[in-house]
Formats: structure tokens, C-alpha cells, sequence
């Protein structure tokens, strides 16, 4: 937590926008980020973490948006929500599963107390009635992926951005009903220049493509 503090204090002085985005789109939002630099005068900085800690941090004012689901910023008072698109859960897997064979398969799933992921995973599964038999709880989504990896699970509960990642390694089923939607964007904190222009360059049409080929939806 100091750290990304102090690396906030850092990059304050260099940036004319700072955001924030969780660690599970950093891969998506890299190429963005420097394309948009490269053709603005006015550059963007971005810092990658936990949701819970850039909310807190952007309380104290040193963030001026951050991307997340929309539901979670909403109830941490953050109003001014931006959508940029929608993300699917998904179950990745180290082969081709069907839905009725997850009740007897070793499933890493992201805590429903403290991550959306999580929290819709077992909506899906209260309401499509499976009940997994071997579920490992996680605290983070990244977290499930590593025990994937590490061969300590079957398969892990991800959203579609994190399958899209690893699909030349791994299989993934992708749910496409019976939960909430994960509505994607930035909580606005500060409204300034370069952050409306970096939303402006997100929502146009050659990005929206590019995000959809990552799994963010529109």
C-alpha cells in the first residue's frame, strides 16, 4: 500500500492525468496507454493495483478515474460512472469441460465476499444449481490463474479478458447467463482535459474493436 503511494506522489508531478486499473486489464490497457501517449501532448500515467487500494487511494484525490466494475465504485460513493464495456465470467481450464462436470472438478474460485468475479460465480451457480464440490477460495482472481498454472486446481473462475490471455494455453467455457451483468468503466474523480480526452480515444471505434477482441464487449 505505501508503495503505490509513494509511487503516486512520484508520477504526480510527470503526469497531467493519473488512473487507476486493476491488475486483471493491465495487459489490455498497456498498448492503449502508450498509443494514446505517444499521439497526445498531454500524457496519461497509470497505476496498476488492487481495486481496494486505488479506491482508497483516489479518496484522498491522488487518482483521477479508475477503471473497474460499476456496481463495486458505485458502492464506494464513487457517482460519476463512465461505461466502457461489458466483461463475461468465464472458467478457465487446462481442457474442454462441459457445465454439468464442474460439481466433481477441483475449481479455484475469487472470494464472493471481496471480488465481483467471485460474487458472480456463485450467483451462476446458485441459480444454474451446480454446486462445485471442490472449491478453493482465493482472494484475487490473479491468484486462481497462479494455482491453475501451478497444476493446484482443475480449472479457475476468470473473466473473459484473463481467458482471452491464456487461450493458446488453456481452454475456457465462457457463461454467458444466470448472473448480473459486470458492467466496465471509470469512476470519475477528477474531471480534467486529459482524462476526457483519454475517454474520448477509448470510445472510438477502432478501440471499441480492439477491446472487444480482449473481451471487453459493448
Amino acid at each position: 500500500m505505501k508503495k503505490i503511494i509513494l509511487l503516486i506522489i512520484s508520477v504526480k508531478i510527470f503526469a497531467n492525468c493519473i488512473i487507476g486499473i486493476t491488475g486483471g486489464y493491465k495487459e489490455i490497457f498497456k498498448p492503449l496507454l502508450k498509443q494514446y501517449n505517444s499521439i497526445h501532448k498531454e500524457k496519461i500515467n497509470v497505476i496498476y493495483g488492487p481495486l481496494g487500494t486505488l479506491i482508497a487511494n483516489a479518496k484522498f484525490k491522488n487518482i483521477a478515474m479508475i477503471f473497474g466494475e460499476k456496481e463495486t465504485l458505485k458502492e464506494n460513493n464513487f457517482k460519476n460512472f463512465i461505461p466502457i464495456g461489458k466483461d463475461r465470467l468465464t472458467i478457465i481450464c487446462k481442457k474442454q469441460i462441459i457445465i454439468n462436470k464442474l460439481n466433481n472438478l477441483k475449481l479455484a474460485v475469487p472470494n464472493p465476499k471481496g471480488t465481483i468475479y467471485g460474487e458472480r460465480a456463485k450467483e451462476f451457480f446458485n441459480n444454474s444449481k451446480i454446486n462445485p464440490k471442490h472449491i478453493l477460495t482465493v482472494s484475487m482472481m490473479p491468484q486462481g490463474i497462479n494455482y491453475l498454472q501451478m497444476n493446484l486446481v482443475e480449472c479457475a473462475v476468470a473473466n473473459k479478458a484473463m481467458a482471452i490471455f491464456f487461450k493458446n494455453k488453456y481452454r475456457y467455457l465462457e457463461i454467458k447467463n444466470n448472473y448480473n451483468p459486470i458492467i466496465l468503466g471509470f469512476a470519475e474523480i477528477k474531471n480534467n482535459k486529459p482524462c476526457n480526452n483519454f475517454i474520448h480515444f477509448l470510445k472510438s471505434e477502432k478501440i471499441k474493436k480492439y477491446l472487444k477482441s480482449k473481451g471487453i464487449c459493448f
